[in-house]
């Protein structure tokens, strides 16, 4: 998809209890907020993603364009795929989950974290027996989740956030199985598993209890942009532009959730229904939610991305330690935030 430059409900992550005057630091921007997109085409690129469809979605309504942006977007068919296209220089920048920008630092790519785009508020839970209560609850007890997914993030990360030690629990392999069923015949007594999954537990067995959600942690399920170092220093005016586009896509999103919903929809050859399902179950960061969490102070750099870090370390996903706070760069959303 080449998009070339040619003349609701709130649904904003805000993480407010982060959002702190007393604590947070943004530094003076060094970047001139008027520095002019410089020519070329910004290369993106990503795996199939809803935050990838919603670039997409704003780029075809022409906000890049508005931003005298080009933009050139490319899916990729695995992470192998990503990491090849940054280092070769064919993608300036990718969309991907908070994790996986954290694998491609763990394996050599040169990039800054420089935009939250989306936190996943539903679609993912923990379900429990009666009897375990809360996640502290969950201690000496049997649970089970897809190895590899959403799902184990959810629950690593909702276990340090709780100071539930992992060694305090008993993880069981799902051999395939829905987490959901396990939990159901009584094998284990807690399940991570996807929302309509649990709907349906619950339908059969009333005691089922929801102990915690992707929505109970802003970030932890999350998609950024990341960007090579050297598009980042040479080429600054064309991250500003695209930050410019994505706040513009969020404000008409806002009032126009069925316009973005009805282009999403033809993009995954889906139910303009399913796709407002999709988007319903996600927040956006705005320009102004990205100024502070990615800064001291905000939840994103103090908490969130250290906690992503230490689950994905914990599930073997990094294939080296990573400095998580040393990618994250709000710098472009900094000048963005505080031009307008």
């Amino acid at each position: 998809m080449v998009v070339a430059a040619c003349g609701s409900t709130d649904r904003t992550v805000t993480n407010a209890a982060s959002i702190n005057p007393l604590t947070a630091t943004i530094p003076v921007s060094t970047i001139p907020a008027d520095t002019p997109v410089e020519p070329g085409i910004f290369r993106l690129t990503g795996q199939p993603s809803l935050a990838l469809d919603l670039v997409r979605s704003g780029a075809a309504l022409g906000f890049a364009g508005r931003e005298g942006l080009s933009m050139r977007i490319r899916s990729s068919a695995s992470m192998d795929d990503v990491l090849a296209a940054l280092r070769s220089g064919t993608a300036d920048a990718a969309v991907v989950s908070s994790d996986q920008a954290l694998i491609l630092a763990a394996k050599g790519a040169e990039i800054r974290i420089v935009l939250l785009l989306t936190s996943v508020t539903s679609g993912e839970a923990i379900l429990a027996s009666p009897e375990v209560g809360d996640v502290e609850g969950l201690v000496g007890r049997r649970i089970t989740y897809a190895a590899g997914t959403d799902g184990e993030l959810l629950l690593r990360g909702t276990l340090t956030a709780n100071n539930v030690p992992v060694t305090k629990v008993e993880l069981v392999r799902t051999g395939g199985r829905s987490p959901s069923e396990l939990l159901l015949e009584g094998t284990v007594d807690a399940a991570v598993d996807r929302e309509l999954e649990v709907t349906a537990a619950q339908a059969t067995d009333e005691g089922l209890e929801v102990i915690a959600t992707a929505g109970d942690q802003p970030g932890l399920l999350s998609s950024v942009l990341v960007v090579r170092e050297e598009t980042a220093a040479e080429r600054p005016g064309q991250l500003l532009g695209f930050i410019r586009a994505w706040q513009d896509l969020y404000l008409f999103e806002r009032d126009r959730l069925d316009v973005v919903a009805t282009g999403i929809a033809a993009m995954q050859d889906v139910s303009v229904e399913d796709a407002t399902i999709e988007l319903t179950g996600i927040g956006l960061y705005d320009i102004s939610a990205n100024a502070i969490d990615l800064f001291p102070g905000g939840a994103y750099y103090d908490q969130t991305l250290t906690q992503i870090d230490a689950a994905a370390t914990a599930a073997g996903w990094l294939p080296a330690p990573v400095d998580a706070r040393a990618l994250i760069d709000g710098t472009f959303a900094q000048t963005v935030a505080t031009a307008r």
